[in-house]
């Protein structure tokens, strides 16, 4: 747990550093942020045997080098399957294929950032408790999904549809679980709701003829004891946080229309998941996570939208707030005592 609290602590003396500086000395803060999310990089993506899904991220490597080229996307979501089969085909390892998906996940959180114009090292901070130490070392075919989905939401801040639906449909084809974020958004009207729900019904043969097929997917369908997630509520607790931030801010969320429909629209979906999380908390789970951009928003527009008083308040709130956030979990999570500590890293192998 020591080298983790390490990190955070190295991310959060940058983030402090950088909102302290000078407007005008955006170049040194730039070089802050290279710093910040390069070492997170490195940290994340040469983890060694790291995360509850490593032995199964390191079966799918090896089953995706032994198969013929067709057959890899039967394996795992298509991008990932290509993925690991180029990294085989140049003679690497599992590590390189983490440590892609690192760099396309923080580069999608930098993105994320510059779009919404929230502070780049302020928002590694913010998103390193969970998002990165959790589901970037753990989960890591949706922690890229989830980083193409940051951007992507960043777009609809500028009002670009485009490059949201092309970046939602790439981070699908990293885990397919991203479809919820597409339809988050594309379901605005009761027509399209309909029309979403019957194409669900027609589907859902196949999708329970798949999950149950392969191993990897048949627990976000059972909710057997075995395959129930224990902290799908923290997940769904730490997005109504969010939620609650930007009511009390609300009357400052009114010039952001696009960013507000997208919460507004959260919301909505977060009601649904508390229901759904009672029978398929994994299912919950793993949905909820495209929900976290309302509390990396809620959470990074906070001291700027904060009455000048309490400005300073708000960045003690947000220390306090992602401090307890990694103490929780690295303190009760049996899962991060039985695989994230103690930490090693692939060139070293050192604990």
């Amino acid at each position: 747990m020591t080298v983790y609290f390490a990190m955070l602590t190295f991310i959060c003396f940058l983030a402090l550093s950088s909102l302290f500086l000078p407007k005008r000395m955006g170049l040194v803060r730039h070089g802050i942020s290279l710093v910040g999310y390069g070492s997170m990089c490195i940290f994340i993506g040469l983890r060694d045997h790291i995360g509850g899904d490593w032995n199964a991220y390191r079966e799918i490597f090896q089953a995706i080098s032994e198969l013929p080229i067709l057959q890899v996307f039967f394996v795992t979501e298509p991008l990932y399957a290509v993925c690991n089969r180029l990294v085989y085909a140049v003679g690497g390892d599992i590590h390189i294929v983490n440590l892609i998906c690192a760099t396309i996940m923080l580069a999608g959180l930098f993105k994320f950032s510059r779009l919404a114009e929230i502070d780049a090292n302020l928002l590694l901070f913010i998103a390193a408790p969970y998002l990165l130490f959790v589901v970037g070392m753990g989960y890591t075919r949706q922690s890229v999904a989830l980083g193409l989905s940051l951007a992507a939401v960043g777009y609809l801040r500028r009002q670009r549809v485009r490059p949201f639906y092309f970046l939602t449909t790439l981070a699908a084809l990293f885990h397919y679980s991203a479809i919820f974020l597409i339809l988050l958004w594309w379901i605005n009207s009761k027509k399209r709701m309909l029309i979403a729900f019957g194409m669900l019904i027609v589907a859902s043969p196949l999708i329970f003829f798949f999950a149950l097929r392969e191993r990897y997917y048949t627990m976000y369908l059972s909710g057997s004891t075995q395959t129930e997630s224990h902290g799908v509520w923290a997940r769904l607790f730490i997005v109504m946080v969010g939620i609650a931030v930007v009511f009390v801010q609300r009357s400052r969320w009114i010039r952001e229309d696009g960013l507000r429909r997208a919460i507004i629209r959260g919301g909505v979906a977060l009601s649904f998941l508390i229901l759904v999380s009672f029978f398929l908390s994994t299912m919950a789970d793993r949905l909820c996570l495209y929900l976290m951009f309302i509390y990396l928003l809620a959470f990074g527009y906070m001291i700027r939208y904060a009455h000048p008083p309490f400005r300073y308040l708000s960045l003690l709130l947000i220390l306090s707030f992602s401090y307890s956030i990694f103490l929780v979990w690295f303190q009760f999570s049996s899962f991060a005592t039985a695989a994230w500590y103690p930490y090693a890293m692939a060139v070293s192998g050192a604990n």
